[in-house]
C-alpha cells in the first residue's frame, strides 16, 4: 500500500473513532430517505452513509444505484428482500418480520464489505416488536444477535438505529395479538436494543409532530429512555410548557397566602394601636372633664361660701344697728 493510501486510511480511521450522531443532520438523512422509498407499510432499511456526507445532494448521489422505482419496488413486490449496492431493504415477508430479514449476514454481506468510511443507518416504520425482535429468549426471530454478530464488529460507534411509529399494538406485545406492550415493555425493548452496542443515545425516533415538521429526538434522557420513544402521540415541549404554570399558579397563591398572613398582623396591630390611642385618649378626656368639673364645683363652692358669709355678716351689722338705735 503506497503512503497516499496509508495516509487516507489513518484518516478514514481517526474519523470512524471520533464519530457522533448529528441530529439535525441525521433528521436531514432520514427525511431524504423516507421520500426516496415511499413504502406505504412497514418496512426496514440499513444503509451505508459516508462519514461526510453534508447535505440531500450528497445522500442522493450515494442512493443512485438504489433508486426505488427502478429496481426496489419490483423485488420488494415480489416478496423477497432487496439487496443493493449501498443499500438493504425488507417488507414483512409471511410470519417474518422485516427488520431480521435485512439483518441476515448473507444479505448485508456487501455493506460489510464496504464498511470503510461508512457509517451505518437502521431505519425501521416501526420501534422493534417486543415479543420477537428484542425478546432475548426467542433465539429465530430476535435481532439482537443480529446486531452483535454483523453490524457492531464493523461499524462501532457508527451505527444509528432509527424508526417513526411506536410500535404499541397488540401485534408488538409480548404475547402477539393478545395484550398491547406496557410502557415498560417498550422502554425495556429499547434498553435491550442499545444493549447490543448500539448504545441507547444512537436510538432515535423521526417524525412529524402535530403542528411542527419533520424531526428527530434521541431515546437517552439522561441514561434512560424518553418519553417521545414510547409515546405516539408525544408532542415535543409540551411537558416543559405546563410544568412552569403550575409551579406558577402555586406560588401566586403562595404569595397571596404569605401576603394574607403579612395583613392580618399589621392589621391587627394598627387595630390594636388605634384602641389604645384611643383608650388613652379617652382616659386623658375623663380626666380633663373630671379636673375642669371639680375645679369648677370648687369655684362655684367658694363663690356660694363667700356669697352666704356675706350676706351673714350683713345680717349681722343690720342687728346691731337696730339694737343700738333702740338702746338711744
Amino acid at each position: 500500500m503506497n503512503r497516499v493510501s496509508w495516509m487516507t486510511l489513518v484518516v478514514l480511521l481517526s474519523a470512524e473513532s471520533s464519530f457522533s450522531w448529528d441530529v439535525n443532520e441525521l433528521t436531514v438523512i432520514v427525511d431524504t430517505i423516507r421520500r426516496e422509498y415511499r413504502i406505504q407499510e412497514q418496512f426496514c432499511l440499513a444503509a451505508n452513509i459516508p462519514l461526510d456526507t453534508q447535505d440531500r445532494n450528497t445522500l442522493s448521489n450515494v442512493l443512485q444505484h438504489d433508486r426505488y422505482e427502478n429496481n426496489v419496488d419490483r423485488t420488494l413486490n415480489s416478496g423477497v428482500a432487496y439487496v443493493g449496492t449501498n443499500v438493504v431493504i425488507a417488507t414483512r415477508a409471511s410470519d417474518i418480520h422485516a427488520e431480521p430479514q435485512v439483518l441476515l449476514e448473507e444479505n448485508m454481506e456487501t455493506l460489510i464489505n464496504n464498511h470503510v468510511g461508512n457509517r451505518l443507518l437502521i431505519y425501521s416504520y416501526l420501534s422493534p416488536c417486543v415479543g420477537r425482535c428484542t425478546n432475548p429468549f426467542d433465539k429465530k426471530f430476535n435481532i439482537l444477535k443480529d446486531i452483535r454478530n454483523n453490524v457492531i464488529p464493523y461499524w462501532p460507534n457508527r451505527v444509528a438505529f432509527v424508526f417513526t411509529t411506536v410500535c404499541d399494538d397488540k401485534r408488538c406485545g409480548r404475547v402477539r395479538g393478545h395484550e398491547k406492550p406496557t410502557k415498560d415493555e417498550l422502554r425495556e425493548s429499547l434498553s435491550e436494543l442499545g444493549g447490543t452496542g448500539i448504545g441507547l443515545e444512537n436510538i432515535f425516533r423521526c417524525y412529524k409532530p402535530p403542528n411542527l415538521g419533520f424531526e428527530c429526538h434521541s431515546c437517552s434522557s439522561n441514561g434512560a429512555v424518553s418519553d417521545v420513544c414510547v409515546q405516539n402521540n408525544f408532542v415535543p415541549g409540551q411537558q416543559s410548557q405546563q410544568r412552569p404554570k403550575q409551579r406558577g399558579r402555586s406560588r401566586s397563591r403562595s404569595r397571596s397566602r404569605d401576603s394574607g398572613r403579612s395583613y392580618r398582623p399589621e392589621k391587627r396591630g394598627r387595630s390594636r394601636s388605634s384602641s389604645s390611642d384611643s383608650g388613652r385618649r379617652y382616659r386623658s378626656e375623663k380626666r380633663g372633664r373630671n379636673r375642669s368639673s371639680s375645679s369648677d364645683n370648687g369655684r362655684r363652692y367658694r363663690s356660694e361660701k363667700r356669697g352666704r358669709n356675706r350676706s351673714s355678716s350683713t345680717k349681722r351689722v343690720g342687728k346691731k344697728s337696730r339694737s343700738s338705735h333702740s338702746r338711744g
